[in-house]
């Protein structure tokens, strides 16, 4: 088994399981993999651990079950989403959306917070070119200021937006955008000679 058939396998076990007590280990041994390396591949792939990508998608789902079914107990929805206690289902609120699920209940309309990820095995290079481009757009946003905004234009073509006028802070940014641009084509020639995408040349 590849490795993007590992994540597809993983993303697929943990979306069938979500309202289950499952652990990495459990992933892993369904994958036919040990757990240190379904951990390396999804989180350099994702940028997420297996554990939070699982807290995400059961605080998600759980969130729309808040506020479609609004007469459900808050207890009730914990404890399907493997919480063993109010206690701790709060905690894991206030970590994903800074409120408590009451406070979400009543003033929130939104639930779609953390989509299920997809690894699409039929097009090795489209799926890397798919990464490649959220990793341009992830350093461009390094590179932005606070006050900056960043879009993409089309293709692999981004802006970094500025309110300054000043052109010292255009040259850095400009400096900057191409220090963090350097090397990404070898890091992603490494990622692929180290994790086997298929249907890449």
């Amino acid at each position: 088994m590849d490795n993007l058939e590992i994540l597809e396998k993983a993303l697929e076990y943990m979306e069938q399981h979500l309202e289950e007590e499952i652990r990495t280990e459990d992933i892993a041994a369904n994958c036919y993999c040990s757990k240190s390396t379904l951990e390396k591949i999804f989180r350099f792939v994702n940028h997420i651990s297996v554990r939070d990508y699982l807290i995400r998608r059961r605080m998600t789902k759980a969130a729309r079950l808040l506020v479609e079914c609004p007469g459900s107990g808050i207890l009730d929805v914990a404890l399907r989403f493997g919480y063993s206690s109010h206690e701790a289902f709060t905690r894991a609120s206030r970590q994903i959306w800074n409120c408590s699920p009451s406070e979400y209940r009543l003033k929130t309309r939104t639930w779609e917070l953390f989509p299920r990820l997809n690894t699409p095995l039929e097009s090795g290079d489209a799926y890397m070119n798919h990464r490649r481009i959220l990793e341009a757009m992830r350093r461009m946003e390094d590179a932005a200021g606070k006050e900056d905004i960043v879009f993409r234009i089309g293709g692999d073509e981004f802006v970094l937006l500025t309110a300054s006028e000043k052109e010292e802070y255009a040259g850095e940014k400009i400096a900057r955008c191409s220090e963090l641009f350097t090397g990404l084509q070898e890091a992603l020639d490494s990622a692929k000679n180290r994790f086997g995408y298929p249907g890449m040349s």
